[in-house]
């Protein structure tokens, strides 16, 4: 994910349709998903049978964790703001509730 990107954070649609002998997914947009579900079954080897469920728990799985940096990068500038509060003097705080808007509006 490419954050300058103007895409950056639209929503994508990714539909996964699970049979008894595999999983069917597609997407109308190019996503990582799959082949990181296929590298994740490739380190696990022959060591585990895995069942469709369990690849499309390792589908939902992915793009669950790709969205981790972005939480933690809203977590971090959340705490920053809530530091810069505690220590702001009266002539800094139009400067920081403008961050405070811009944090908002990611």
């Amino acid at each position: 994910m490419n954050k300058r990107s103007d895409d950056f954070l639209d929503p994508i649609h990714l539909y996964i349709i699970v049979c008894g002998d595999g999983v069917l997914s597609f997407s109308y947009t190019t996503n990582p998903h799959a082949k990181n579900v296929r590298k994740r079954i490739a380190k696990l080897g022959d060591f585990v049978s895995l069942g469709p469920d369990y690849i499309c728990y390792a589908m939902i799985d992915d793009i669950v964790d790709s969205f981790a940096p972005i939480i933690r990068d809203a977590e971090h500038e959340s705490e920053h703001i809530e530091d810069s509060v505690f220590v702001a003097r009266e002539d800094d705080l139009s400067a920081l509730l403008k961050q405070i808007g811009e944090c908002r509006k990611k």
